[in-house]
């Protein structure tokens, strides 16, 4: 159904893929509408990550099929625990270069963990880096 109350939502007005709405009241939403296929290959895997300033600046060597750049991050006790990346959070979307500041601290005892992917466009994304974390991490929109 369409949201009668929301003008950019209606029959032939043309899908926004980042959204999260179905504005073209096909009940498709955003990447999930064909109207948002872009063709094309996605980045591949994104390897080599590295720390400098002072240990807050994680850089990455760049993908050149890749736009942007989401990070995820988790705690290593929690990976250890869970087996698996199930509690792995978004940490920066669409990072528009090859670095990122994080200056937060991991609690005592612990420490983080980060994956990065490349996106093309808006949404042709790369990988997490296996078909695991690919499935588990759905944090970056």
């Amino acid at each position: 159904d369409c949201d009668d109350t929301d003008p950019e939502v209606g029959a032939g007005i043309r899908e926004v893929c980042t959204d999260g709405k179905d504005n073209d009241c096909d009940g498709l939403v955003d990447c999930n509408d064909p109207d948002c296929g872009q063709g094309g290959n996605p980045p591949g895997e994104i390897a080599g990550l590295v720390w400098s300033g002072g240990k807050e600046t994680l850089s990455w060597p760049s993908d050149s099929k890749a736009s942007s750049y989401d990070v995820a991050r988790g705690g290593l006790l929690d990976l250890v625990d869970m087996e698996s990346f199930r509690w792995t959070a978004c940490a920066a979307n669409r990072v528009g270069g090859t670095q990122w500041v994080d200056a937060e601290i991991p609690p005592a005892g612990d420490g983080f963990y980060y994956v990065v992917r490349g996106r093309a466009k808006t949404c042709l994304v790369g990988t997490w880096g296996t078909a695991e974390r690919d499935g588990s991490l759905h944090g970056c929109p």
